[in-house]
């Protein structure tokens, strides 16, 4: 991936590749992330890989290690509880973002059911209309603080909820990686496709 100048240059292209960590297990999606931004960066490129949810789980050197955690997965789940928790202090919620401490709740990650997380995935889906708007509003904010990107690539599909207020509020092409396998899903409640919500 890169960009010509007039002059026929390589141009160095700033990207922000934004993956989900699923804190104690190996994820497929996490290793190919941290390997695509490790070659990018190998090319000249300025990249930065951005955890949502709990520390990355590799088989190989953290691309970003230094970089915050968003969407903190116990923020997200607490969020999605109700409105009180959706209201907690800004202290309260830092601290629940704490890197050591979303290590320690994801040894526990793989224990949950797919089966409980519909409404929860929808609510992601739905962005900025959804539980986890205050989640996004930090990563907008944190965004803002660094240099304008190129382009913002999401890992998957179930990150397309990001896309509108990322384009909207950074001003860069938002795009999806697309992972071509054979996967087994694991059905949500009925009652979570009929669940009312802004498009």
């Amino acid at each position: 991936m890169c960009r010509r100048g007039l002059a026929g240059k390589r141009r160095v292209v700033n990207i922000v590749q934004i993956t989900p960590g699923t804190g104690g297990m190996y994820c497929g999606n996490c290793i190919r992330d941290n390997a695509l931004v490790t070659e990018l960066r190998r090319l000249g490129h300025s990249t930065v890989m951005l955890p949502l949810y709990l520390p990355l789980t590799l088989d190989e050197a953290n691309a970003s290690p230094d970089v915050p955690i968003f969407f903190s997965g116990i923020n997200v789940y607490l969020g999605q509880q109700g409105a009180l928790f959706r209201a907690m202090p800004p202290w309260l919620h830092r601290l629940l973002s704490r890197r050591w401490l979303l290590g320690l709740i994801g040894r526990f990650a793989a224990k949950t059911r797919p089966a409980e997380l519909g409404e929860l995935t929808v609510s992601m889906l739905q962005g900025e209309h959804g539980n986890q708007s205050r989640e996004l509003d930090d990563l907008v904010s944190w965004l803002k603080g660094q240099p304008k990107p190129d382009v913002v690539c999401l890992s998957n599909l179930l990150l397309l909820g990001l896309a509108r207020r990322l384009r909207q509020s950074i001003g860069s092409p938002v795009v999806c990686l697309l992972r071509a396998r054979t996967a087994s899903w694991t059905p949500c409640p009925a009652r979570t496709g009929t669940r009312p919500g802004k498009p």
